[in-house]
């Protein structure tokens, strides 16, 4: 498709890496909420919240872990163009 397969795994790490930022700092829905015609902003509440702290600094880490390894992948590609 003419690019390389660095680029490639990049681009996969980089949307694996915000789809997981998201499963923690996006919003849920509480267990048990209802509603009649739509959701209430009451009825939603972030993941993080309810993290134990170690958990949260170690998903923190990972995340920038990820985004070192993104950036090290395009870095990479673009030096030996």
């Amino acid at each position: 498709m003419g690019f390389s397969p660095n680029t490639g795994m990049a681009l996969y790490n980089a949307a694996t890496l915000s789809a997981s930022v998201y499963s923690v700092f996006g919003l849920a829905r509480k267990p048990g909420a209802w509603h009649l015609f739509r959701w209430l902003p009451r009825d939603y509440y972030r993941k993080v919240d309810t993290m134990s702290r170690p958990k949260l600094t170690m998903k923190i880490v990972d995340y920038g872990v990820k985004a070192k390894v993104v950036f090290d992948l395009l870095t990479t590609d673009q030096q030996s163009r």
